[in-house]
């Protein structure tokens, strides 16, 4: 399965003038990486909002505090993918409040798993039981993987450069 990846810089979409836009492209799930969010933890939750009337959106957003995490599902995100810096206290208090989560960080992978955490995104091939694997890139042909197209690669190395 594949699926469109949009980005949001300066509040605004990226590629698009509105996410009605986003309609033409035919699916009913988006994946959403937010640059606000991960470089200066400005979140677009009116935006995700809006995306949420038309899509089943999973956002990259990289919450820094339960309170980042509850807005945004708030906001019509099923899913949420955690990565950065962030701290196994953090992984674990996130995961009290929801199992909807998407782990970026290779690193905590295995912590991630350990507290029941089930969805990952990766370029690589895991070792741990998945309900969901994001990919981008080449896919790695693996059940439930679900690739994203159009994942800005480099735009997105150089945010988490950006971030220290």
């Amino acid at each position: 399965m594949e699926i469109n990846t949009v980005s949001i810089s300066s509040r605004r979409i990226e590629g698009y003038s509105n996410v009605k836009e986003l309609l033409k492209d035919d699916s009913d799930e988006l994946f959403i990486v937010d640059f606000d969010a991960i470089k200066e933890g400005k979140y677009n939750f009116k935006l995700y909002t809006e995306f949420a009337k038309f899509f089943q959106i999973t956002v990259m957003n990289f919450p820094r505090r339960q309170g980042d995490l509850i807005d945004s599902m708030i906001s019509g995100c099923e899913n949420v993918v955690l990565g950065g810096h962030i701290q196994d206290r953090d992984i674990s208090s996130f995961i009290e409040i929801t199992e909807n989560l998407v782990m970026f960080d290779i690193d905590k992978f295995a912590i991630f798993s350990s507290l029941g955490g089930s969805m990952f995104l990766t370029r690589r091939n895991i070792m741990y039981p998945y309900k969901k694997i994001y990919t981008y890139g080449i896919g790695l042909g693996l059940p439930r993987e679900i690739i994203l197209r159009n994942f800005p690669e480099d735009k997105f190395m150089e945010s988490l450069d950006f971030q220290g």
